[in-house]
């Protein structure tokens, strides 16, 4: 699981692309990431950032327990070709710039169980689903929204007041570092 909060370190060093782990339910969670595998009780998404030496950036994390996995024990992850139509992230932008301002460690909840972990900035409802994102400046010094991972709404537990079980339970220290 990932236990602490990290700043985005660089631009990523390949190409990320939209991983879909397949729930026990037969849905899905999407994440953006180049790699994924398993540590512990988890499965973990990473970014593989440029720099020296290349580092890998936990993105998200989620409970293994929780993901279908095939007769060899190998967890379910589809790519772009294999995902469901309504589990949000469906194309993948290019990152604009370097995220602006302090990353947090988000965690939301899940009803199978356990946690889904993300690194993002804030993340927004729209049609039932939960998006994560990074704000990014382009270099025009606009800032944008970059979805990292998304789940949908009914996948997530509720509060004894109806509110979605998400928290953010770290967040660097670092200050806005591309302010105009």
């Amino acid at each position: 699981m990932l236990v602490e909060s990290k700043p985005w370190p660089s631009m990523p060093a390949l190409d990320l692309e939209v991983h879909a782990p397949r729930l026990v339910t037969g849905r899905e969670i999407r994440v953006i990431g180049v790699s994924f595998g398993s540590e512990g009780d988890s499965l973990v998404f990473d970014a593989l950032l440029c720099g020296a030496p290349r580092i890998l950036f936990n993105v998200a994390s989620m409970p293994l327990a929780v993901v279908s996995k095939e007769s060899d024990g190998h967890p379910i992850v589809y790519g772009v070709d294999g995902m469901l139509t309504d589990g949000g992230i469906d194309e993948i932008p290019l990152l604009p710039g370097l995220p602006d301002g302090p990353i947090a460690l988000y965690r939301a909840g899940l009803v199978l169980g356990g946690d889904f972990r993300v690194q993002a900035q804030t993340h927004r409802v729209v049609g039932g689903i939960v998006y994560f994102s990074l704000h990014c400046r382009t270099e025009k010094g606009e800032l944008v929204d970059y979805d990292v991972a998304s789940v949908a709404v009914d996948l997530i537990r509720r509060r004894p007041d109806g509110a979605l079980d998400i928290d953010v339970v770290a967040t660097t220290d670092a200050g806005d570092t591309h302010k105009q």
